[in-house]
């Protein structure tokens, strides 16, 4: 994708995987759940054309990055450590950067901010605000709480019993069922608002249905009854307009 350097680079006693282009002051950009560096090819293409070198790394655990066995390898000190010492490899001069983070890469964006001040020059957070400590809350049983057990926070806590649901059910699988989800999300959406009258939105949202059915067509996803009948659905629409 227009030249982004990959490479591998060792800190903290693991190999991290950075995406990064460009030349100047370095941005960091740290990627949420379940993400990768990917997430940032926009921004890496467009900020590095306007004097900067950006970089996203797949954080510990994700991507090509190392993925230490043990759960106690990635609390937040093992993160930040990754991180303070790419920033010492980034930018051995200045050896402080400019941070963006989104979703858990905001929260670990945060932590890097209250533990090494000296490593950020400025920080963009997406998504996640700053949230004070408090000893009285338990963020997994509030969000038990909340969300109920089936959310992916507390469907994420006992080792190996996601995974173990991941290897039964198969990869495909759950690849096509995030498909049919976001599929089934923004066709509602695209529904809605195209029958919404005088709404001068009417004819970008038109062309978008008009997308989402191309995408349908080319790969028909007829898994379980309630995508049949949205694929349905899409169909019949698409013949009316």
């Amino acid at each position: 994708m227009e030249a982004i350097r990959h490479r591998m680079v060792e800190v903290n006693g693991i190999n991290i995987h950075i995406a990064e282009k460009g030349k100047g002051p370095v941005i960091l950009f740290l990627h949420g759940f379940p993400e990768l560096w990917y997430s940032w090819r926009h921004q890496i293409l467009a900020l590095s054309n306007m004097g900067y070198r950006t970089v996203a790394p797949d954080l510990r655990g994700y991507g090509y990055s190392d993925i230490p066995e043990s759960v106690d390898s990635y609390t937040c000190f093992h993160i930040v450590g990754d991180l303070v010492e790419l920033i010492d490899v980034l930018d051995p001069h200045e050896r402080k950067v400019f941070v963006v983070g989104h979703d858990w890469g905001a929260i670990l964006a945060w932590f890097l901010c209250l533990f090494r001040p000296d490593k950020v020059k400025a920080l963009v957070n997406l998504s996640v605000p700053f949230l004070r400590f408090d000893r009285n809350i338990k963020p997994v049983e509030l969000w038990r709480a909340y969300y109920g057990s089936n959310h992916y926070i507390s469907r994420f806590q006992e080792y190996g019993e996601i995974e173990g649901e991941f290897a039964w059910v198969g990869t495909d699988r759950v690849e096509n069922g995030l498909v049919r989800i976001e599929l089934r999300r923004n066709f509602l959406l695209i529904f809605q608002c195209c029958y919404q009258k005088g709404n001068y939105l009417n004819v970008h949202w038109m062309n978008q249905l008009h997308c989402l059915v191309g995408y349908l067509r080319k790969k028909p996803i007829t898994t379980s009854p309630n995508s049949r009948k949205l694929a349905s659905l899409v169909h019949s629409t698409s013949t009316e307009i």
